[in-house]
């Protein structure tokens, strides 16, 4: 973080400092044990635990400051005393925005595709000049505050991750933010159930555009209507990508599951498994453009670029050779999809067998039989050889795959009976998918297959 006082980080926040006043200048965190020397812990209340009854630890591993919600007495470490860790966190992170004005902020958001495009754009960003991007998917109001806390003196380019599941999260986060650069990948039915309406996701999407400042720059997919409407309303600057855009792949192939194609003469093959990455690629290509880098150089560092975050289209092997691709970080219906064509390509490719194992889809309301039933039948469809479903949403993609006329089809109760099913017949050529909503815990299946413990 920049430096600053405690006392003056203790008047930016509304909390009152108890103990020594010192110059700060470390690193922020919520969870004890990443605490180091120097750092500070936000104590944060949670579902099973409460961040106070950590900060002990946190100081035994390094922390000097802890921020927290009641006076803890006497402790090893200063303490700021604030009504609401969480809402001091963003009051902290919108304080350290205002002091970095030479910070170029892009914020990302999306139903699908942020986290990958957020990987790729931070590897092409380094090569230019310092970069702060998320860990993992840290989307929400404690996780964006914390990406910003990351930022120096020295950090030229924020790259910022928005999640929402409701209308008007991305506008408050966005609020402390100040972009300078607002991407919307594609608009989807992620959420829908939350939403209750892909118009309604558009919206709150939108307000990520809405939030540009003066100079701002919108960065649009043509994935969907949603996003090609607002290339109409944006107020500023817009860049658009994909089939109907400015930046657009073409001539577009598959070397084991790894797309290759041409933008603008220029060759990139991403080191990214599917053809869906294509998407991310040319939005990574519409934000260095829309900040004017050399196109060459971001060329160079998208087919240098590897995939950072675990479970999203991670390629592994079992232990008799046959490829595994575990999906697991989340699904939707478009992102299962996706997987999907991208299994049956493989397997088509390497002459075997390609096998999915799915669970279900959360989070998407009344339209959830329909969508799973849905994706039963494209199994059928794309010919994909033998679908294993995990659940009661399994067993409804399943028997929607049998009636499309689908002769390997098998659903199963529990993880451990899909999973003896599935290793008893595998087979070296075979690839495998392994998809389903973060909660599912299907990652324990891949884990396993990979020769692992879940």
């Amino acid at each position: 973080m920049i430096a600053m006082r405690a006392s003056e980080i203790a008047e930016v926040i509304g909390g009152r400092l108890h103990g020594t006043d010192f110059l700060f200048s470390g690193s922020v965190v919520i969870d004890s044990r990443e605490a180091e020397t120097g750092s500070l812990f936000a104590a944060l209340p949670g579902e099973h635990v409460d961040g106070h009854d950590y900060v002990l630890a946190a100081a035994e591993n390094g922390a000097i400051l802890a921020l927290v919600a009641h006076d803890l007495g006497a402790t090893e470490i200063s303490l700021i005393v604030v009504p609401d860790v969480a809402a001091a966190l963003m009051l902290l992170a919108a304080e350290v925005r205002t002091r970095l004005p030479h910070l170029t902020v892009v914020g990302i958001t999306g139903s699908q595709g942020k986290t990958t495009t957020k990987d790729m754009l931070l590897q092409v960003l380094k090569q230019f000049d310092e970069t702060v991007a998320p860990k993992d998917s840290f989307n929400n109001e404690i996780g964006l505050p914390l990406t910003i806390l990351k930022c120096t003196q020295k950090t030229k380019y924020l790259v910022l991750e928005f999640g929402a599941t409701h209308i008007g999260d991305i506008e408050k986060l966005a609020s402390i933010a100040n972009i300078d650069v607002a991407v919307v990948l594609v608009v989807g039915s992620a959420h829908v159930g939350e939403f209750g309406s892909v118009e309604n996701i558009a919206q709150a999407k939108f307000e990520l555009v809405q939030s540009l400042s003066d100079g701002g720059v919108a960065v649009l997919g043509t994935y969907d209507p949603h996003t090609i409407d607002m290339a109409l309303r944006a107020p500023g600057q817009v860049v658009t990508f994909g089939p109907h855009g400015k930046i657009h792949a073409e001539k577009m192939s598959l070397i084991d599951g790894e797309p290759t194609f041409l933008v603008h003469d220029q060759k990139i093959h991403l080191h990214f498994t599917g053809a869906h990455q294509v998407a991310n690629a040319e939005a990574t290509l519409a934000i260095c453009e829309a900040l004017n880098l050399d196109r060459t150089q971001v060329v160079a560092g998208l087919n240098a670029a590897r995939p950072l975050s675990k479970w999203r289209m991670e390629r592994s092997h079992t232990l008799g050779g046959a490829l595994l691709l575990n999906d697991c970080y989340n699904a939707n219906p478009e992102s299962m999809a996706a997987a999907l064509v991208t299994v049956a390509e493989i397997g088509s490719e390497r002459a075997g067998r390609a096998v999915a194992i799915l669970g279900e889809m959360r989070e998407l309301g009344e339209s959830s039989r329909s969508a799973h039933e849905s994706i039963g039948r494209l199994v059928a469809q794309l010919e994909i050889s033998r679908l294993v479903g995990i659940g009661e949403a399994g067993e409804t993609m399943v028997k929607a795959a049998l009636v499309e006329g689908h002769q390997d089809a098998h659903s199963f109760g529990d993880h451990d009976a899909a999973l003896r099913f599935v290793e008893a017949d595998l087979r070296s050529r075979d690839v495998i998918l392994v998809k389903a909503s973060r909660g599912t815990h299907l990652e324990g299946i891949a884990a396993r297959l990979a020769g692992g413990v879940s």
